[in-house]
């Protein structure tokens, strides 16, 4: 994310037109959800590692939620 918005900063110093300003803010956005996305990512992976190191499971009602959560990420909701 850094190193990207990094770049775009560089890229905003030089002159450019409207429509390339417009498309580097949209990029700004798109670097920061990714990196939201990232984050959450790692946080569901120590929450799995944490269930598994203590031999937990999830009950049927959860997995069903999961499961359904899955499926409306997989169709791009």
């Amino acid at each position: 994310e850094y190193e990207i918005a990094t770049y775009l900063n560089e890229v905003g110093k030089n002159e450019i037109s409207e429509d390339a300003a417009d498309t580097i803010r949209s990029m700004y956005k798109i670097i920061g959800e990714l990196e939201s996305l990232g984050d959450s990512g790692e946080a569901i992976g120590r929450i799995l590692k944490r269930k598994n190191v203590h031999g937990k499971t999830f009950d049927k009602p959860l997995l069903d939620r999961l499961n359904k959560i899955m499926d409306l990420v997989q169709k791009g909701y």
